[in-house]
């Protein structure tokens, strides 16, 4: 079988990252295509995650330092079913080259307020996290989920990302957010319903415009974001309306995670749509 190498980065020397048996290798996301057209992602051990070993959900996404990664979410809408979003890395170092299919955020159900959970699967349609929906988020959240690994929820989350109110912006210590804004938090592990004391920590920040249409994500303590995200296409359709979203990446961010949570942030707008 013919191996077709897709050099998304031309990278003699890198960070380094810790693979599932514990061995270390350099940071190269080199995305390797065989000849079925996959591209080969699998999820981080737990414990490793948790040790922070490693420190994003997929090894082969990782963005070495002094580079950067772009990557669209389109996503696909039809009547009374769940939306999807199709995930292509589309260029780095801020060049853009044509889409490479990664993978797809596909809903079981979405239709709220009975959402039950997001999959990512790679291009084989294999799933690889899983982003479930909390039916009772806490007092200072819109809405809740958490990270696992598919059908593994009980064993323990990567992360929960929370879609915070007024009441959640002060009492994470952040200012007051405008009117035309929101807030979403990521932490690491699970947080209890009641609050995020016995979380493993806030993971990151995202704030940007209430509609979605475009947001900066910052690790705790930064004013520089570390990924940055806004919507470049929007249409309507027979099916209704469809958007494609476009995230920058640079080191020291999960490309998975993010991908997952540019879908809940879309996820949480549209049931605003659909209450209001």
């Amino acid at each position: 079988m013919k191996i077709v190498f897709l050099a998304l980065f031309a990278l003699s020397s890198g960070s380094r990252r810790v693979l599932d048996d514990g061995s270390r290798e350099s940071c190269n996301p080199d995305i390797i295509r065989d000849a079925s057209g996959s591209y080969p992602l699998h999820l981080t051990d737990r414990q490793t995650f948790k040790n922070k070993s490693a420190s994003v959900l997929s090894p082969e996404l990782c963005v070495p330092p002094g580079w950067t990664m772009t990557v669209d979410l389109q996503e696909r809408r039809k009547p009374f079913k769940p939306n999807k979003y199709d995930v292509f890395v589309s260029g780095y170092n801020g060049t853009q080259h044509d889409p490479v299919y990664i993978g797809l955020v596909n809903s079981i159900v979405n239709l709220s307020p009975f959402r039950s959970h997001q999959d990512f699967k790679d291009a084989k349609g294999t799933p690889i996290s899983r982003m479930h929906w909390s039916v009772r988020p806490s007092l200072r959240t819109y809405a809740r989920a958490y990270i696992a690994k598919p059908r593994e929820r009980r064993r323990g989350s990567y992360y929960t990302f929370e879609k915070l109110n007024n009441w959640g912006v002060r009492n994470q210590g952040m200012r007051y957010q405008a009117r035309r804004e929101e807030t979403f938090s990521v932490y690491n592990g699970k947080c209890a319903k009641k609050g995020s004391s016995k979380c493993g920590g806030l993971a990151l920040t995202a704030i940007g415009h209430f509609k979605g249409f475009s947001f900066n994500f910052f690790l705790p303590g930064s004013n520089e974001r570390v990924a940055y995200m806004s919507m470049v296409d929007r249409y309507w359709g027979l099916t209704g309306k469809k958007e494609r979203f476009r995230l920058t990446v640079l080191p020291g961010a999960d490309v998975l995670m993010l991908t997952q949570l540019v879908a809940f942030i879309d996820l949480c707008n549209n049931d605003e749509e659909v209450q209001q």
